[in-house]
């Protein structure tokens, strides 16, 4: 569905809608070569990627890390292997080893992003990492809801992500083969589903 000149787009509530998968690995030249051989396409890599006014577990960190990007029709894949500094990531690898760290909704503005927080706070999830990117323009929080859910939900504001609502999906990049052009489901699984 297009957007009207000027209008905010709404996403599904009450977290929004799925922006894209993190993964944690603990090499991630071996991960984007295993993946790029079956197909899914060309991944970004950036060796040094420094992360902006992060707090981690309420306390301030300096962290960089090797970050990957990919994209599957309108999901993001986004692939951390930490590097320098102590984060969520490094917590992550410690506790369950390579995989899907976080899943990401993304947030129409910083104050939608912050009502969340503050409701999800208020039911008892604390923040467990966050922090901006873009200079500044985009915002991240990753909820510390990993302990009982088994996966971290982020909620992010991505201007650039905002922007592209109401697009067509991104064209897939040269070289992504079937089934990697478009993400049709999501599943959790628990060893104690109440």
């Amino acid at each position: 569905q297009s957007l009207q000149a000027g209008s905010t787009p709404k996403l599904p509530e009450p977290l929004g809608e799925v922006s894209h998968l993190g993964w944690v690995v603990k090499d991630i030249e071996k991960t984007v070569g295993y993946w790029s051989n079956i197909g899914l396409g060309r991944v970004g890599i950036d060796w040094e990627h420094k992360f902006e006014n992060t707090i981690y577990r309420g306390k301030p960190v300096d962290i960089t890390v090797r970050w990957g990007w990919a994209q599957l029709g309108r999901v993001g894949i986004e692939i951390f292997q930490p590097h320098k500094g102590y984060s969520a990531y490094d917590e992550f690898l410690e506790k369950h080893g390579e995989g899907i760290q976080h899943v990401a909704f993304a947030q129409t503005s910083p104050e939608q992003l912050e009502a969340r927080v503050k409701t999800l706070e208020k039911l008892g999830v604390g923040v467990q990492m966050r922090g901006t990117f873009r200079g500044g323009q985009g915002v991240f929080v990753y909820m510390d809801t990993e302990p009982v859910g088994g996966v971290v939900l982020e909620l992010v504001y991505d201007p650039n992500y905002v922007n592209s609502l109401g697009k067509p999906a991104p064209t897939p990049p040269s070289g992504q083969l079937a089934p990697f052009g478009k993400i049709i489901q999501y599943a959790l699984c628990s060893f104690d589903v109440d």
